[in-house]
């Protein structure tokens, strides 16, 4: 689990200004803002803190001097608020306690532990806040860039929009309810792996709560929403989603390729120069016709699927969790340095309670309430 958003709306919990803790110093910066929506009362208060990763937004009322506030949505990354940055992959349900306990502890310091009880799974019956979204990640060792390489064929027949490329580094498929993204963590974290037998891929799948029923079909039935979930559903949404990718895992049947689609994808993986430019300047240089280069450029895609096409989806993503390939670099021991400062400047937790791991031992959901709309 990556980043996460709560929506609070069905929280029922008011914060009332003159409530809140008396503090010299707070973990949370605050601004207030216009309401994106003129027809909504208030305004919009954010506090962040930053250095952990948590957002909390609530909307302000004012009746006749007295400041009300009612929580809207709470934005966090567990692996952020447990290792400093999110190149460390959670893979244990103690792991996801530990970040929900620290969350608690951290919210609570800003607005007092018998409100948090209700904005922070696993601490009150009375809790009804639900995931909004969250990203699950998977972190591979890509030893001679075999998992890289493939991704300028990748596709998901849920996701439509065109596809965002960095060449030999990135792709993402943008969606409004599911997104998906494969890039060069190594290199994207400036860990300095740069050797090709170095590499880590990291994946991620980005699900809204309108596709948890498809995609936790053994945990989350339509009309549910969800609390808390464990890395097993998670890892199982996880390749239930990328089994429908195309173009990404070994297929079955071999064609022969022409020697110039076969140079054209030899060169690509030599040297990084974009596919497309490839094509395009053998287009120039040979003078083939429109029909010749069709078929050049059919043969260079049939090529990058058997050539890079290596494993088949179980022997990538096994049905248990693989380990996690960690990235280690300079940017991950400063961000564990200053977590460790702030773990100490805000007393927060460093192990969580057995309650708690019970909880996230499993995925907690509750029906929908029927005064909540679908939009809510």
């Amino acid at each position: 689990m990556d980043h996460v958003k709560f929506n609070l709306s069905g929280a029922e919990v008011y914060i009332h200004d003159g409530e809140l803790p008396m503090l010299p110093e707070r973990p949370f910066t605050q601004h207030d803002q216009p309401s994106d929506n003129p027809e909504s009362e208030g305004k919009i208060r954010v506090r962040r803190c930053k250095e952990l990763g948590v957002t909390i937004t609530t909307r302000v009322l004012d009746s006749g001097g007295a400041m009300t506030e009612i929580p809207m949505s709470l934005a966090w990354n567990p692996p952020r608020i447990l290792y400093g940055a999110n190149s460390t992959v959670i893979t244990t349900n103690r792991e996801l306690a530990l970040a929900h306990a620290r969350l608690h502890a951290l919210l609570s310091i800003e607005l007092g532990e018998s409100i948090v009880d209700r904005l922070v799974p696993g601490y009150s019956p009375d809790c009804r806040v639900f995931i909004q979204t969250v990203e699950i990640p998977v972190q591979l060792k890509d030893n001679g860039r075999k998992l890289l390489d493939r991704i300028s064929q990748v596709a998901h027949p849920s996701i439509r929009k065109k596809a965002f490329h960095v060449k030999g580094q990135s792709i993402k498929l943008p969606g409004t309810k599911v997104s998906f993204q494969i890039y060069d963590k190594s290199l994207e974290s400036g860990s300095g792996c740069l050797d090709d037998n170095d590499k880590i891929v990291r994946y991620e799948v980005k699900l809204h709560r309108d596709k948890f029923a498809k995609y936790f079909p053994n945990n989350v039935k339509e009309g549910e929403r969800v609390l808390a979930f464990d890395v097993d559903s998670l890892y199982e949404a996880f390749r239930n989603f990328t089994k429908e990718l195309t173009g990404y895992f070994k297929v079955s049947g071999q064609t022969s390729v022409s020697k110039p689609a076969a140079f054209i994808v030899e060169v690509h993986r030599q040297f990084g120069l974009a596919i497309e430019a490839l094509i395009d300047l053998y287009r120039i240089s040979s003078g083939n016709t429109e029909e010749t280069m069709r078929g050049v450029v059919r043969g260079v895609r049939s090529h990058m699927e058997q050539q890079v096409i290596l494993e088949t989806f179980d022997d990538l993503f096994p049905p248990q969790l693989p380990c996690a390939a960690g990235v280690t670099g300079k940017k991950q021991v400063e961000a564990r340095e200053k977590l460790g400062q702030s773990v100490s400047k805000w007393n927060l937790p460093m192990t969580p309670s057995d309650e708690l791991i019970e909880f996230f031992s499993s995925v907690q959901t509750f029906p929908v309430p029927p005064t909540l709309s679908r939009k809510s």
